[in-house]
């Protein structure tokens, strides 16, 4: 990382990230690592890891609704949130 805005995006990720992960604990009843697996797993942190969709924009809580939708569904692209980027990304 170079930039003052490519630190800002990395410390803004890592906080979603730890914020998610709680989420993710707590509605599935899981364990911190089981939960960090399934995140950093799925088609989301894909999405959320690219800079160019720009998901590391989305509230925590609209991360954790594409996570379990992706979970409940299967695919990441039934999120309403994410239809028109999983073409291009995923």
């Amino acid at each position: 990382m170079n930039t003052i805005e490519e630190k800002r995006r990395a410390l803004h990720l890592s906080k979603q990230l730890c914020a998610i992960t709680g989420m993710v604990m707590d509605y599935y009843h899981l364990s911190e690592m089981d939960a960090i697996g399934i995140i950093y797993t799925s088609q989301m942190y894909r999405l959320l890891a690219d800079e160019k969709t720009k998901v590391w924009h989305y509230s925590v809580h609209t991360l954790f609704d594409i996570l379990k939708t992706e979970r409940e569904t299967g695919n990441v692209s039934n999120s309403i949130y994410v239809q028109g980027l999983v073409r291009e990304n995923i």
